[in-house]
């Protein structure tokens, strides 16, 4: 019965160990945040119906995540949930085709950040067996 309640906040250097796991039912509030140096142990593992941002995980690992990135260099994360890859970056929160959408918004085609960003986008979709999302890409 894990549960991290709405406003919960890990620190910037907040590690979670080797053999970390979250129980079956385990929950991250709504506006759960996890800081700029945050990362989760190699073998970390979430519960069977463990909640990330509303939507129930489909593995046992269902954050990839891409550090120190973009003009804030924050840590963005995709969750690997029911509905396909779902993208938290600082406020975004939405798909892989709203946040491509959202990065060319901010950054263009050709700037560094939208290089990185979008790259990323690649490995989510490949990362998540979802090969009918990678792009084509310079």
């Amino acid at each position: 019965w894990c549960r991290f309640g709405a406003r919960c906040n890990f620190g910037e250097r907040c590690s979670f160990g080797q053999g970390c796991v979250f129980g079956a039912w385990c929950r991250f509030g709504e506006r759960c945040s996890f800081g700029a140096w945050c990362r989760f142990g190699e073998e970390c593992g979430f519960g069977e119906r463990c909640v990330l941002e509303g939507k129930t995980a489909i593995t046992r690992k269902p954050i990839f995540s891409l550090g120190y990135a973009g003009s804030e260099g924050r840590t963005t994360y995709a969750l690997h949930v029911e509905c396909g890859p779902l993208i938290r970056c600082g406020c975004f929160l939405g798909t892989l085709p709203e946040f491509r959408a959202k990065v060319r918004e901010t950054h263009g085609e050709d700037s560094k950040h939208a290089m990185v960003y979008l790259g990323w986008a690649n490995l989510v979709a490949v990362q998540f067996d979802r090969l009918d999302l990678v792009e084509a890409w310079k």
